[in-house]
């Protein structure tokens, strides 16, 4: 669906996190495993596949995913996250569309 939406430009780590969102994901459990937790994976490292992580890693990207992509959810709501993939796919930088 997403492809559909954003066919170029999308993010990993929001990709796997509107993955994880529209399954239910409880973004305040990611909150708490990311405030518990000893190691931190910029967002801007998660552009791309999450495949060159090591296990521990992959945990907290997904995690961090999750998280990242509830806050833009409740900041700029559905329809602005749909207007922010055409961005992404239209060329535009993270930076630029949010």
């Amino acid at each position: 669906m997403l492809k559909s939406v954003a066919p170029r430009n999308l993010p990993a780590w929001l990709n796997e996190g509107l993955a994880m969102y529209f399954e239910g994901h409880d973004g305040t459990l990611s909150e708490r495993r990311l405030a518990a937790a000893r190691l931190f994976v910029p967002l801007a490292v998660l552009q791309t596949s999450f495949a060159r992580l090591n296990s521990a890693q992959a945990v907290i990207a997904y995690e961090e995913s999750a998280f990242a992509t509830r806050a833009l959810v409740d900041r700029i709501g559905p329809a602005g996250v749909g207007q922010l993939l055409q961005d992404l796919s239209g060329g535009q930088t993270m930076d630029q569309a949010i």
